[in-house]
């Protein structure tokens, strides 16, 4: 009995200190398997090496064009001869209904206009149709998929519950987008997405110091592949 209890001792020590070097070299214990809206996603540890190999790389990025804000003001063309203007509000101002647009970028291969728009206490994306002028939401700073089939988004708002914490992927339709699944996080919180397949993704893991098992903050790498 003494035996077999020694040895469970033994066993549970050895579980304990893999786990903590597991967490030491940043690395996660296992996957994670979620099933969000028919798709099974899985959540795995890279390394960063592997990560910053694919950030040279990255097969898609947004592009710069000369659109500037005026007086206060973004004006964006539409294929329909219409304009959508966006205008600040309250701008540097203490007032809490100020509102500030940013122009980030335009994705022309699916057609949709890039603003990032800053509140007193958040901030949101807005993906804006160059067609129709249609106005979608979404969490964080979008990234288009290598077969422009579908959009991801990445919100770090971890602690910050007037934000939302999580990962966003919409798919790109025919002149729309709709959302195809989402997972909101409460132990880490997403960063920096590259896409690398049309169907997989690597990103950074966000681990603030009060969540952290070392109890200081962490960064790690990890991929998200779904079907």
């Amino acid at each position: 009995m003494i035996m077999q209890f020694s040895k469970f001792f033994l066993l549970c020590i050895v579980l304990c200190f893999l786990q903590h070097c597991s967490a030491q070299d940043g690395k996660d214990v296992s996957d994670t398997v979620l099933f969000l809206n028919t798709h099974k996603i899985q959540i795995s540890s890279i390394s960063e090496e592997e990560y910053k190999k694919a950030a040279q790389t990255e097969p898609l990025k947004i592009v710069t064009t000369s659109i500037k804000k005026s007086k206060g003001e973004i004006v964006l063309s539409l294929a329909n001869n219409k304009k959508v203007i966006l205008k600040d509000s309250l701008a540097g101002s203490d007032n809490s209904e100020q509102v500030t647009y940013n122009f980030i970028g335009h994705f022309k291969e699916v057609g949709l206009y890039v603003i990032n728009v800053q509140y007193y206490e958040t901030e949101e994306y807005l993906l804006i149709s160059d067609k129709t002028g249609v106005i979608t939401k979404v969490w964080g700073e979008p990234k288009l998929s290598p077969d422009k089939k579908h959009i991801a988004c990445a919100s770090n708002a971890i602690g910050y519950d007037i934000m939302p914490n999580g990962i966003q992927i919409w798919l790109v339709q025919k002149d729309t987008l709709k959302l195809d699944w989402e997972s909101k996080q409460e132990q880490w919180g997403p960063m920096d997405i590259i896409w690398v397949t049309e169907n997989k993704f690597y990103f950074t893991k966000h681990i603030p110091n009060f969540i952290s098992y070392t109890q200081k903050e962490e960064r790690r790498y990890a991929e998200i592949s779904f079907k």
